[in-house]
């Protein structure tokens, strides 16, 4: 076989050859030629694409050639294999990651997604011919919950209840699987001391605080003298508590 050109058009079973040089009348058994229009004809009942092959085929005469009437074609479909093509996303910078791969122009082979929820973002960066594709979380929050004012008066002996969720289960990367509410009593135990007036008996002082609203007496205080009278009197709430020491005639 030998390679002799192209064949440029189809039409009603007539072939234009590339080089004009080529007629039906002056092949040889074996010339080849190429079928280079990007459009598709018709021969003999075969769709032709471009790059299919015509090889001439017939008995030559004494002149090396064959005769017009004797020459038949032999046609090879070798642009028939189908191609492999991948779809444009996997060359594309999209949040999209997805792509697929066909054969020929209409069987689709396969079809690659990811898919995701909420949850997660999808980037898609495309260097040369690698796809790099990263999976990220996204940051959301659902609502913005009104705050609730819980206050407990100091001194007053009362008590609180705080609720919490509790992360009860948390898998390998941190994710909480599980919460379970969880509640805290915080009780007030302080008690509220205040100044109160000091009673006074004798010679003897007891100091006195309000404790929780309620007069507490302390260790009393015994004042001695063996030259002097004293006398303790007893505070008011606008006076304070007295001691009244005096000097004693004859003591002396």
């Amino acid at each position: 076989m030998v390679y002799r050109g192209a064949i440029t058009r189809i039409a009603d079973g007539v072939f234009t050859f590339e080089n004009t040089n080529y007629t039906t009348s002056n092949l040889h058994n074996g010339d080849v030629f190429i079928y280079n229009d990007a459009n598709e004809s018709l021969y003999n009942g075969y769709k032709v694409r471009q790059g299919d092959l015509f090889i001439a085929s017939g008995e030559e005469g004494a002149n090396g050639l064959i005769p017009s009437d004797e020459l038949t074609w032999v046609y090879v479909p070798s642009a028939d294999e189908p191609l492999v093509e991948i779809g444009d996303t996997l060359g594309a910078n999209k949040s999209n990651p997805n792509f697929s791969i066909f054969r020929g122009l209409d069987d689709e082979l396969l079809t690659f997604e990811i898919a995701t929820d909420d949850s997660l973002q999808v980037e898609a960066v495309t260097t040369n011919k690698t796809k790099v594709v990263t999976l990220k979380h996204v940051a959301t929050k659902k609502s913005n919950a009104t705050a609730i004012s819980k206050t407990l008066e100091y001194g007053s002996n009362g008590s609180l209840e705080i609720t919490i969720q509790d992360p009860t289960e948390i898998d390998s990367n941190g994710h909480i699987l599980q919460v379970t509410p969880k509640t805290y009593t915080l009780k007030d135990t302080h008690a509220i001391i205040e100044a109160a007036p000091h009673a006074g008996n004798g010679n003897i002082l007891t100091p006195v605080v309000k404790v929780d609203k309620v007069d507490t007496e302390l260790a009393p205080i015994a004042i001695n003298s063996n030259t002097l009278a004293v006398e303790c009197v007893n505070g008011s709430s606008t006076e304070a508590a007295k001691i009244n020491v005096e000097l004693q005639w004859g003591s002396f």
